[in-house]
């Protein structure tokens, strides 16, 4: 099977699922089947105030964050992920469990604020990247030399240079700097 036909066939199978959820949970499309309601556990990662991303693309306003929390109130089964894990899902609506990744502080500072506001449960995942020794996560230091500076570099064997929106990729194999650094691994 050629290899790019098994990655198109995996992003359009995501994609299909994605947009699902998104017109089920809009009310625009009912379930295809109505026994077996959609369970999903969300994952953020930051709230700020305005939904700056230029510096981190995986934070969210909370202006944006409180109008989730109002449209998943009235529209979703809202559990903790403990319940999740524990099959509580509602008969005839879509379950959902929000969790937070790394601990920011701003997890602390904005979000929390919004879910007791809401009464919405939440699991917060704790970082002790600390405690190994780093100062920042990687991925963090990665969106952030993506705005520090325009300039090429070499990363072991590669040279990198900026692609527009697409960031830093490597110039021998195209990739985003990001999967650069995966495949090299941790160290």
């Amino acid at each position: 099977m050629n290899p790019s036909n098994t990655i198109r066939s995996k992003i359009q199978r995501k994609l299909n699922w994605k947009m699902n959820d998104f017109f089920v949970g809009a009310g625009l499309r009912k379930f295809k089947n109505p026994e077996i309601p959609i369970q999903r556990i969300l994952i953020y990662h930051g709230i700020d105030e305005v939904g700056n991303t230029i510096y981190n693309s995986r934070f969210l306003s909370q202006t944006v964050f409180d109008q989730q929390l109002q449209f998943f109130k009235k529209h979703f089964h809202l559990v903790s992920l403990d319940d999740f894990y524990k099959n509580n899902f509602h008969d005839k609506l879509p379950t959902i469990a929000i969790t937070f990744d790394d601990g920011y502080a701003n997890n602390f500072h904005r979000a929390l604020p919004l879910l007791e506001k809401h009464k919405v449960p939440a699991t917060f995942f704790i970082t002790t990247i600390r405690d190994a020794g780093y100062d920042i996560l990687w991925p963090d230091a990665l969106d952030l030399s993506s705005v520090a500076s325009d300039e090429p570099f070499e990363l072991r064997d590669e040279r990198l240079v900026k692609k527009g929106k697409k960031g830093y990729c490597s110039e021998k194999t195209g990739l985003p700097l990001k999967e650069t650094c995966k495949n090299y691994g941790f160290d």
